[in-house]
């Protein structure tokens, strides 16, 4: 057998092994995906040097047409891999508006490449015993495959042995032994019901939910959350369809049928770049075991798309929140309203949240999902309750869920909004979370309050990261997708923000929170005439006299020239709140800003004190009232809100 010498980067605790593309930290490998890889490399060789975003675009993504979300993401990826943040960088330095640049120290040195396969195969089998045919086939043509086939064969036969020796009744199919992808990412469809009626449809729900919570906490494994396959559970889509659609690496599909006094789940995990089933399995659990049922079903997954869990990974997956088969069955079916986020449903499933309390107040689960509604139903969205009512309720339901559990990342999520849109406590909010993705890295909605979060803190290159990835984690969201703009557009790159606003167009040109974002980031960018024309297909699609839409029509018209116009349109406002509408001091601000109506301005930014509107955040930056930030009376307001003067 012949030797070939191949580059090896050190830095820190990190190897990169060029040539097999593997990254370690000491004896652990880290999952990362090719790109990532490759962009690493390209940082090593030019270690010192800025490495323009052109440069790497050009470099990486040559063939391929791809916006710098890409870039975005997969730094943040190696970010993650190397346990830095942006802002305080020890490897990876980004250099605003130009690129990033390798400031850690690098020893290159050569070995021997197939001495290093040998190693860490035999590492790999010897904790096994070999008793299964197809195992030690696997491995038999493992020691004749090529450099790379060893290092696929080395995880494909791993994965059989766990298989083996751990998942009674489990079959592979569709799958030699050369063949097995990698799984970066997967998006776990809704279990179809077999029985008829709504409690089962409810369980399958519910079960999906608490089975994509468990898989998300694994390190290197990337899980659509239930809001981005809810929409297409439906749609009887091939794996290829929605992989294409979530962008996952593959598809765990099943069905879930009660029989007597059992469930019966039969699963899939299929490829979604050609449908091949890679693993199946099919498992029952007693009726009165259902919580056995999720976690059972979340290990055997992992052991077939994982190639390598932690301990920790491990904990999580056979923790056991409750023994109270009712209280878990509660909990499910709440979780089932809850995630259908509509004010109907969000009523819904309170009670049943409470209901498993009352069965099990130890199960923190609950507490988080009670959490999580008042949240909801504070957000001027749904409008359900005051938020002076609902935040305090979700801060204190977070709080005694994380007290019983503080592994929780939901509850962490909760908190971190709260205390941000709400209590303005923005370091704790950052704090609380950062914990969340630390321990869900899938959980969009936490990637994006971070993003909110940043912007508010004025780092809106991080910010713009964070928000990319959680448009990454939920490919779907229309919201997430609305607000991919907002890290530039209050940075004040309004170009770029309109650029971004548009993506969501790309689903949805019918989607008026894009089309009244776009309208903000052409207004405030100058571009007047693009503007209006914006706002008259804005008009299309909502009621012209929405609160809203007047303010952007009286703005533009001001800067258009037509003031009486503009003064007529904020005169009837003004009139609508007198008569006792509800109309939110933001648009009232915004308008008299334009119309330079100091005392009506003032009166507002008043009122966003005394009601804890949370734009108060974003007083001291927003481009609508920066003429107004030398005036005493907003200074005074800064200092009162603890923004600084």
């Amino acid at each position: 057998m012949g030797h070939r010498n191949y580059i090896d980067y050190e830095f820190g605790e990190f190897r990169l092994i060029a040539e097999d593309g593997s990254l370690w930290s000491g004896s652990e490998r880290i999952a990362i995906t090719q790109k990532a890889v490759e962009l690493l490399t390209l940082l090593l060789e030019n270690r010192g040097r800025v490495v323009s975003r052109e440069e790497i675009l050009e470099c990486l993504w040559l063939d391929t047409f791809v916006d710098e979300n890409n870039l975005s993401v997969t730094v943040s990826m190696l970010r993650k891999a190397f346990g830095e943040k942006a802002d305080d960088p020890k490897l990876i330095e980004t250099i605003p508006r130009k690129g990033y640049r390798f400031i850690g120290d690098v020893k290159i040195s050569t070995n021997d490449l197939v001495i290093a396969e040998r190693e860490y195969t035999r590492a790999v089998i010897e904790h096994i015993e070999i008793d299964d045919e197809n195992a030690g086939l696997a491995i038999a043509q493992l020691q004749r495959r090529t450099r790379h086939q060893r290092l696929a064969l080395a995880f494909v036969a791993f994965g059989i042995l766990l298989l083996a020796g751990l998942i009674g009744g489990s079959y592979l199919k569709g799958m030699g032994p050369f063949s097995a992808p990698t799984v970066y990412s997967v998006a776990v469809m809704p279990l179809k019901d077999l029985s008829s009626d709504e409690n089962g449809r409810q369980m399958s729900y519910g079960l999906t939910d608490s089975l994509i919570t468990k898989l998300s906490a694994i390190r290197g494994l990337s899980v659509r959350p239930m809001s981005a396959v809810m929409p297409l559970a439906e749609k009887e889509l091939p794996a290829t369809a929605i992989g294409q659609e979530l962008k996952v690496d593959a598809v765990l599909e099943g069905t879930i049928q009660r029989g007597g006094d059992k469930y019966r789940v039969s699963v899939q995990i299929v490829n979604a770049r050609d449908n091949q089933v890679l693993w199946a399995n099919v498992v029952e659990q007693r009726l009165t075991e259902p919580f056995d049922l999720q976690r059972l079903l979340a290990a055997q997954v992992a052991n077939a798309i994982a190639f390598r869990l932690s301990d920790e990974d491990r904990k999580r997956l056979s923790r056991q929140p409750t023994r109270n088969a009712e209280a878990y069955s509660e909990h499910l079916l709440a979780r089932f309203f809850l995630n259908k986020r509509t004010l109907e449903d969000l009523n819904k499933a309170l009670p049943h949240f409470e209901r498993s309390i009352e069965l099990d107040p130890a199960f923190a689960e609950p507490y988080a999902g009670i959490a999580s509604a008042y949240m909801l139903l504070s957000d001027s969205g749904f409008a359900g309750i005051p938020p002076d009512q609902g935040y305090p309720k979700a801060k204190t339901f977070a709080a005694k869920a994380l007290e019983l559990d503080e592994t929780i990342a939901e509850a962490h999520a909760v908190l971190g909004n709260v205390e941000l849109a709400y209590a303005w406590n923005v370091v704790e909010g950052e704090r609380q979370l950062r914990r969340a993705i630390e321990l869900n890295p899938s959980l969009s909605t936490a990637h994006l309050w971070l993003g909110w979060n940043l912007i508010v803190q004025q780092r809106f290159f991080e910010a713009d990261e964070a928000i990319a990835r959680a448009a990454e984690l939920d490919p779907t969201s229309m919201v997430i997708a609305a607000d991919l703009g907002y890290p530039a557009f209050f940075s004040g790159d309004y170009d770029r923000a309109t650029e971004r606003f548009r993506i969501a167009l790309e689903r949805d040109r019918n989607f008026s929170a894009a089309r009244f974002n776009i309208w903000r980031s052409l207004f405030y960018g100058g571009r007047y005439d693009e503007a209006s024309a914006e706002l008259d297909d804005l008009e299309a699609l909502v009621p012209k006299d929405l609160p809203v839409l007047v303010m952007a029509r009286g703005c533009t018209l001001a800067r258009q020239g037509r003031s009486a116009e503009a003064k007529g349109l904020y005169d009837s406002l003004r009139e609508r709140q007198r008569s006792g509408e509800f109309i939110t001091p933001n648009l009232t601000a915004t308008l008299a800003a334009e119309l330079d109506d100091k005392d009506g301005f003032f009166s507002d930014l008043e009122t966003f004190l005394s009601e804890r509107i949370d734009y108060t955040l974003y007083i001291k930056f927003a481009p609508e009232f920066k003429q107004y930030h030398a005036d005493p009376r907003f200074q005074s307001i800064l200092e009162r809100a603890g923004l600084g003067g």
